[in-house]
């Protein structure tokens, strides 16, 4: 090769190099992270399995503090939501933590506060009005004691059994991560919910009993913006046939790795009963019973269970939020609302390796409407999904072969199964 020649191929090279690097530069390089599998597919039961989700960052949000007397909504004020970046738990499969900040929008007064627990569920992708370029969403569980430095007599949102020195305030609901695919933007949602006293401060079922709020209800939500304003509202759940997706355990298998999940076979989500619980009666209708069941693919399976009045709840018990209103931003209009029930499950996976069943309280969120749910080849689902949504974690469980250990509810405790399904 020739000195001249040499020289000119590097005059070539240098100019492509740049260009190249320009290229990479600006490149939205969230294409590469968005429409990606979590790794929890497998064609095998009990599979080990790797998971993998994206860094997510932490999010400082507008929000709305909704609180409900006798099911009618009492009073809305604004608040500001802060939650850190969330970070592993140790030892658990994709369940994170986080701190949650509530303050006043106007002042920046701490209101309330607690270290959420984030149990990871599912992933998919959804098509934006804004342009074809699609998002792709990961939805968590949630689930956190709130305490509150308000003293005096507490206004919305802050229940009186949350204030310092009384107790805590269990609230549980969902958070979504949602990856704009085109700009690498993160934009987050956030449902959580405390019931009244009967679901929380049960004298003989909780941790934190007591009369606090016999028939006031609490809820926090965010975002809540000029372009897609939360209302709130009654939204009847959806009836229908459970085609997707799936249940799985959060613990690590014997070997120390998580398992893969469990597709649901088939299944049924079917509203029995509308009406108020907090008193009882038929209106508003802001609560349902919704006898829930699947069945999976490895031996798995699902059932809510009706020993209502003995235990608080009829079924899985649904409690309409509202709904968001407009395609300005991440969810789009969207209803939420959160659900809880005593349900027997089956677990095919088990860390013993023998299938065991349980009883379970599971706790979380429900989204009907929203952006148009997109398929993905690179996360398939066969039949697609459908745009209701159905994400619970449990909060107790014990062995059908074991007694019962009480308390039963009213803190935080140890998530062992979740279910994640689209009737």
């Amino acid at each position: 090769m020739t000195t001249s020649f040499t020289l000119s191929l590097r005059n070539y090279i240098a100019p492509l190099g740049i260009l190249v690097a320009t290229l990479f530069a600006f490149a939205p390089q969230a294409e590469a992270q968005c429409l990606t599998p979590d790794g929890y597919d497998s064609a095998i039961c009990c599979t080990p399995v790797t998971p993998k989700l994206p860094e997510f960052p932490p999010s400082s949000l507008p929000g709305k503090g909704i609180c409900w007397t006798d099911c009618t909504l009492s009073s809305e004020v604004c608040t500001k939501i802060a939650l850190s970046a969330p970070t592993p738990a140790l030892g658990m499969c994709t369940q994170y933590i986080s701190k949650l900040e509530v303050s006043d929008c106007i002042n920046g007064a701490p209101l309330m506060k607690g270290i959420i627990t984030l149990d990871y569920t599912r992933t998919w992708s959804e098509e934006v009005s804004t342009g074809p370029v699609p998002i792709q969403i990961w939805r968590f569980a949630a689930k956190v004691d709130i305490v509150s430095p308000v003293t005096e007599k507490p206004l919305c949102p802050v229940p009186s059994c949350a204030q310092t020195g009384i107790s805590t305030a269990f609230y549980y609901g969902y958070v979504d991560y949602a990856l704009d695919c085109g700009t690498g933007v993160f934009e987050t949602a956030l449902v959580l919910y405390h019931g009244c006293d009967e679901f929380v401060h049960n004298p003989v079922f909780s941790a934190v009993p007591g009369t606090y709020h016999p028939s006031s209800t609490y809820a926090i939500v965010a975002p809540h913006t000029e372009a897609n304003p939360f209302v709130p509202a009654v939204v009847l759940p959806p009836s229908g046939i459970l085609v997707n997706e799936a249940m799985r355990n959060v613990t690590p298998n014997a070997i120390g790795t998580c398992n893969s999940e469990e597709r649901v076979q088939q299944g049924i989500f079917q509203p029995l009963v509308t009406g108020c619980l907090c008193p009882l009666n038929f209106s508003p209708p802001q609560q349902a019973g919704v006898k829930i069941d699947g069945a999976g693919l490895c031996g798995g399976s699902f059932q809510s269970l009706n020993l209502w009045p003995l235990t608080p709840w009829y079924e899985l018990v649904t409690t309409s939020i509202g709904r968001w209103t407009n395609f300005g931003s991440y969810p789009g209009p969207e209803a939420a609302s959160v659900a809880e029930g005593l349900l027997i499950y089956t677990d095919a996976c088990p860390t013993t390796g023998i299938t065991e069943t349980s009883f379970d309280i599971f706790y979380g969120g429900m989204t009907v409407g929203g952006s148009k749910v997109s398929p993905s080849p690179t996360i398939p689902q066969s039949p697609p999904l459908s745009s209701n949504f159905v994400d619970i974690a449990s909060n107790y469980s014990s062995l059908v072969t074991a007694p019962i250990v009480f308390p039963l509810f009213g803190v935080v405790g140890s998530t062992d199964h979740l279910i994640y399904v689209n009737p």
